[in-house]
């Protein structure tokens, strides 16, 4: 538990001292690390009612990744604008369910 709470007061010191776009960057990356997954973005909802995803912040393969736009209905992301919470734990590149954009970049 101590190991958690240090993450978490990690995060919150680094997204603290983050200026403008920086502090999605940085709380991706600490997402990543505390959540111990290899991805993690942080995204804004296109549309209303929502169909994409804009994403603020991603980070990656141990990088931070260039920003992107994907649409909802073929990720497991669409079941988020139903207010549930949603891991994927299976590879990306191998199942696929982030749709082609996404899988071309990364």
């Amino acid at each position: 538990m101590s190991h958690q709470n240090d993450a978490l007061n990690a995060a919150a010191l680094a997204v603290s001292s983050a200026k403008g776009d920086r502090v999605f960057q940085e709380l991706t990356r600490y997402l990543a690390t505390i959540l111990n997954v290899q991805m993690a973005l942080v995204g804004r909802f296109l549309g209303e009612p929502p169909v994409a995803i804009r994403t603020l912040g991603l980070y990656g393969g141990g990088a931070y990744r260039e920003n992107f736009e994907y649409r909802l209905d073929t990720t497991p992301c669409r079941a988020v604008v139903g207010g549930d919470f949603s891991v994927v734990a299976v590879a990306l590149k191998k199942n696929g369910s982030l749709g082609r954009s996404f899988r071309e970049k990364y």
